[in-house]
């Protein structure tokens, strides 16, 4: 037998299998749904790879901003977008203060890589302290201003905390204060560039940037950023209740 008639056999078979005629519905029905869950797999994976990527809130570090249960997406090209396999960005854009990222990172340098989101506080060529509960940013106390008192939940129970709005740059968002936890000081550095400094909105329960590296700052490589929050797609409390004020609200930082 010739290599031409077994590829054409080889097609026949192919085609038989995949696209079999009408008249067999039961295996006409089976491979015709077959095809349309592989190309609807592809389309997913390739906007997640390049697009957008679903995030769900797994703790209160960014409270008041994001809550547990909060699902939002995460948009993969804001900052560049990296073709598979290789180290080439296309588009790349600068991360900027006040962006809230998603990022992965190794902080105990155990190879145990974990997936953070923090809000942007400082990136390359920035001067950042952190002294007694402020923000210094390039020499400048970033200023607060009380909103109100708010009560939420988390592992410990009932927290009670200060709710301020906090001009950070030429941006402003919500951060909350409770006093539970004192978070040390840390000490004035000029950020390397190619990288950012993070924090929490929860500014007194989180674990980021203040803390990974004592007396130190901890620094993320731009390199480690996935992606950019953009919006929520859905919410619920403890009790599986949607939360429908929520839905859809955007988490690009508005100008002060």
């Amino acid at each position: 037998m010739s290599k031409t008639s077994t590829l054409k056999q080889f097609k026949q078979k192919y085609k038989d299998i995949f696209y079999p005629p009408e008249d067999k519905k039961i295996h006409f029905f089976i491979m015709d749904n077959f095809r349309t869950i592989i190309f609807a797999l592809v389309v997913a994976m390739f906007i997640r790879t390049f697009f957008f990527e679903p995030f769900k809130i797994p703790s209160t570090s960014m409270v008041p901003t994001l809550r547990v249960g909060d699902f939002l997406f995460i948009s993969r090209f804001d900052y560049g977008t990296k073709i598979p396999f290789t180290d080439i960005v296309i588009n790349k854009k600068d991360v900027n203060v006040g962006d809230i990222v998603v990022f992965d990172k190794d902080i105990m340098n155990n190879g145990n890589v974990i997936t953070y989101i923090k809000r942007v506080i400082a990136t390359g060529g920035d001067t950042i302290e952190f002294r007694n509960s402020k923000v210094i940013l390039n020499g400048k106390i970033q200023h607060q201003k009380y909103l109100d008192t708010i009560t939420y939940q988390d592992r410990d129970g009932d927290i009670n905390a200060k709710r301020y709005e906090e001009t950070l740059g030429d941006i402003k968002h919500d951060v909350m204060e409770s006093k539970n936890v004192v978070i040390p000081n840390v000490k004035r550095i000029t950020v390397p560039e190619g990288y950012v400094i993070v924090m929490g909105d929860n500014r007194d329960r989180s674990y980021d940037s203040r803390l990974w590296n004592k007396p130190g700052w901890g620094l993320v490589k731009e390199d480690e950023i996935r992606g950019r929050a953009r919006f929520l797609f859905f919410s619920w409390d403890r009790s599986l209740k949607p939360r429908i004020d929520r839905i859809f609200n955007s988490l690009i930082p508005e100008k002060a």
